[in-house]
């Protein structure tokens, strides 16, 4: 080949290089799967899967990923399954609830701890150690607790307490056995009768503490000396807040 014909044929597959790489378009945006031609003019990639609305792009400003393949949704996280495939499935908070609680006769005055026999629900790690709940990460969570305590006839034949006898409730949560917090009822508490006391407190709370309960109460006036008080009912729930 001549030095000429080299030079003639060189020059224009070099100009249509730089032309090609020099083309923002054609460098900046790719497109794969259907409708190979046309692409979001936001985007630089974009695979499009066959079913309409479905594909996986990448801004070209943010660079932030977006994928559509059907299970999307507000607050859904992107996970997957045992074989890799990945959707986005609906956020589930830890969060667990012992029911159930109760107690014998309680002594007068005497802490006595809350027997609880199951869960009701439990999701996110948050499972049962023996008679307390137990926290599966770090973080703020809302504490919920209810009892039931109930003023009644402590010795059997008795038919009825005295209604004018009266006592005080109390309930304590405690984490990891150290008291955390109490509700307690010195007013309303009156034989034959029920007294609901309630906790609710958002509180930070280190991963793998367990929550048990307590209940006491205090005699003011058990005129006939018959009366006796036991937890009925009781319930703790955590949940950890996002």
């Amino acid at each position: 080949m001549t030095h000429q014909a080299y030079t003639k044929t060189l020059f224009p597959a070099m100009f249509a290089a730089v032309m090609l790489f020099s083309s923002s378009s054609l460098f900046a945006q790719v497109k794969i799967g259907t409708n190979p031609t046309t692409i979001n003019p936001a985007n630089n990639l974009e695979v499009e899967a066959s079913t309409t609305g479905r594909k996986t792009s990448v801004n070209k400003t943010t660079g932030q990923v977006t994928v559509k393949d059907g299970t999307e949704g507000t607050d859904k996280v992107f996970t997957s399954d045992a074989n890799g495939g990945a959707s986005w499935q609906t956020k589930e908070l830890p969060k667990g609830k012992l029911i159930g609680g109760v107690t014998t006769w309680l002594v007068p005055g005497i802490d006595t701890d809350v027997t609880f026999p199951s869960l009701q629900y439990s999701v996110g790690g948050i499972t049962k150690v023996g008679n307390g709940i137990r926290v599966s990460v770090s973080g703020y969570y809302l504490v919920q607790s209810t009892a039931v305590i109930r003023s009644a006839t402590g010795n059997p034949g008795v038919t009825a307490c005295n209604g004018t006898s009266t006592a005080a409730t109390y309930i304590n949560l405690l984490v990891d056995g150290t008291a955390y917090f109490a509700a307690n009822d010195k007013v309303s508490a009156r034989w034959d009768s029920n007294t609901t006391l309630v906790i609710s407190t958002l509180a930070y709370i280190n991963a793998n503490s367990v929550f048990t309960l307590q209940v006491r109460n205090n005699v003011y006036n058990n005129s006939d000396g018959l009366c006796g008080t036991y937890l009925a009912d009781a319930n703790i729930s955590l949940t950890l807040q996002p």
